[in-house]
């Protein structure tokens, strides 16, 4: 009878790059051109994980030498290939006091107050 020689599992060891927010989570700065004064600013890159989300990449410029800023949040992650549509009914008013993180692609519809808040908004 052979034997099968034993082929140990690698496992991928890859380094996280996204971390979940907390004090003193690290950002990234590079130097890049002023979009307004066309002279160098730094831009400062936070990659996060926001709960019950996804990924995201928090951009910040700022110039120093006409004081322009200018600030983005980015998905970060693996676009799915198809989309999810996610209802909800809301009985009380005090529901829809919230706060809700929308990808650009999203479209956001409550029909009982004519409400469509767009894609690429």
């Amino acid at each position: 009878m052979e034997s099968k020689p034993q082929v140990e599992e690698e496992k991928e060891t890859v380094p996280t790059t996204f971390l979940d927010l907390k004090e003193n989570t690290p950002s990234e700065e590079i130097v890049s051109m002023c979009m307004n004064c066309h002279k160098n600013g730094i831009t400062r890159f936070l990659f996060t994980r926001v709960p019950f989300f996804k990924e995201l990449i928090i951009s910040s410029f700022r110039c120093e030498e006409c004081s322009f800023n200018n600030t983005e949040v980015q998905f970060g992650g693996k676009i799915e290939d198809y989309g999810h549509e996610i209802s909800l009914t809301v009985t009380d008013p005090v529901a829809l006091n919230r706060n809700v993180v929308k990808s650009e692609y999203a479209l956001i519809k409550i029909p009982e107050l004519e409400l469509e808040i767009p894609p690429i908004t």
